[in-house]
């Protein structure tokens, strides 16, 4: 947006720039996924298709585009846990690497046993499907278990856990975590 126009409503707008709007044709593409109901993977691979020019879009960064989910908005929120800030890195990943990894310990923690390949996919699906079985009490325990992770695993590593050389490694990160968090589920703390 222009800084003239930068904040501005319609009606605030001067009358030579309203009917300048109102001349103008603004092109719109609606895409709508009729079958099945409750999948979004369709739109998820048009957005990636168009996502061809300039810098293309991380997986979890197309995810945050085409869905309002509340189990994003929990990991949004899990992304600012003290202790995950402290073994991921303090400085947030701007290509959202640090949520897409909290995304898919929740989903490990919830859905191993539904995984198949490929991991984008799983957690595609993991994201969108989950109005239907991701309940309030069920995010509200992912939370807990996510956040509780996250204290055992810094107490006992510090910000070195998962780091083999430099960077943090995924997949033993989502194996401990899930170990972990069953641990914590069935009660126990050691």
């Amino acid at each position: 947006v222009r800084k003239e126009w930068d904040g501005k409503t319609y009606d605030e707008l001067a009358p030579n720039e309203q009917l300048k709007l109102d001349d103008s044709i603004m092109h719109a593409t609606i895409f709508q996924q009729d079958e099945p109901k409750n999948s979004l993977k369709s739109l998820y691979f048009v957005f990636e298709r168009i996502n061809s020019g300039g810098i293309r879009l991380s997986s979890q960064e197309i995810r945050n585009c085409i869905s309002e989910s509340a189990i994003l908005d929990v990991v949004r929120v899990l992304n600012d846990d003290l202790n995950w800030r402290a073994i991921f890195g303090e400085k947030k990943n701007n290509r959202l690497k640090d949520q897409e990894l909290v995304l898919r310990s929740l989903a490990m923690i919830q859905n191993r046993s539904e995984y198949s390949a490929p991991m984008r996919d799983f957690l595609n699906e993991f994201a969108y499907d989950e109005q239907r079985k991701i309940t309030p009490p069920i995010r509200a325990d992912l939370e807990r278990l996510f956040r509780a992770s996250m204290d055992v695993i810094y107490r006992a590593k510090g910000k070195s856990a998962f780091r083999i050389v430099r960077a943090l490694n995924a997949a033993v990160f989502e194996a401990v975590v899930v170990g972990i968090a069953e641990r914590i589920r069935n009660g126990k703390s050691e």
